[in-house]
């Protein structure tokens, strides 16, 4: 090999195959600050101790290159078909990654750093983080794989392609939020808004809740309004129920609980003698 086809070769032919990069992972903060994923040699190039939590879906390979079934906390091993899955692998592998998710939330929420790996940390690893963003934390999941995408082309490998099983993805989008128990029954989460809005942060919500506040309620927008019951008709006669104003407080003159109602409404129904008259003088019929 001369000087000149060392220059003239890709870089790309230069650097390990997705397997052996170095430490070989990365972090997905924007789920979780403790959650990484990353390939079968990743959880050995760590500092000792420094995963807590290991998800391994193939057997994770130690310094020395052999297999050890040591260096996982949590096996769920099953294959990578390349998005060639039959419906039984399929289902198979939507079985091992929502164990996987529910794995990854219990160790997040014991606050313990996780790893989650399988042979090249492209699509068994990532779906399994993809599953705990949509199901447990209310990601969108096509946004939770972009933002899995983008992450894992942090590490320097040949030929990257993460998320790119398409059987896995599938599995991912028909995930929803997972339900929260309610006094009412079980109700699913509201999903999370776009990656866009959720940088607007605390001052977003102080600006929603300013135009709550200053919008006009119920009893605002029917000020000055007449309510009133409608008339009988022909079919059953009867005597036509006055009417009266909203007040500002935001009495509506038919309510029965109210007082003032009670009291504009009070007598004869077409006017009266004394003070109950003046109540009723100028009111509409």
């Amino acid at each position: 090999v001369t000087r000149a086809d060392v220059v003239h070769r890709p870089m790309a032919e230069f650097l390990p195959p997705g397997n052996r990069d170095r430490p070989g992972a990365c972090q997905l903060s924007a789920i979780h600050p403790l959650l990484h994923v990353g390939n079968e040699i990743a959880a050995s190039h760590a500092q000792p101790g420094y995963y807590a939590c290991v998800v391994s879906t193939v057997v994770p390979v130690g310094r020395g290159g052999t297999p050890d079934p040591s260096l996982s906390t949590h096996a769920l091993h099953f294959p990578d078909l390349l998005g060639r899955e039959t419906v039984a692998a399929a289902d198979a592998a939507r079985r091992r990654i929502l164990a996987g998710a529910a794995a990854v939330r219990d160790a997040l929420d014991r606050g313990q750093r996780t790893l989650v790996h399988c042979a090249y940390g492209q699509n068994r690893s990532t779906a399994i983080c993809l599953a705990y963003a949509v199901h447990h934390q209310r990601w969108l999941p096509d946004e939770a794989i972009e933002y899995v995408r983008d992450a894992c082309r942090r590490r320097r490998y040949r030929d990257p392609r993460p998320c790119s099983n398409k059987a896995f993805l599938d599995i991912v989008r028909g995930l929803g939020p997972k339900p929260v128990a309610t006094l009412d029954g079980w109700v699913a989460k509201r999903p999370r808004v776009a990656l866009a809005e959720r940088g607007r942060g605390a001052a977003g919500e102080r600006e929603g809740r300013a135009r709550e506040d200053d919008a006009p309620g119920p009893a605002a927008a029917l000020e000055g309004v007449a309510v009133c019951a409608q008339p009988a008709g022909p079919e059953r006669p009867g005597p036509t129920v006055p009417v009266a104003t909203v007040s500002r407080a935001g009495h509506g003159g038919c309510g029965p609980g109210d007082p003032d109602a009670n009291q504009a409404v009070s007598g004869e129904p077409h006017g009266g003698a004394g003070e109950q008259g003046e109540h009723l003088r100028g009111l509409p019929w």
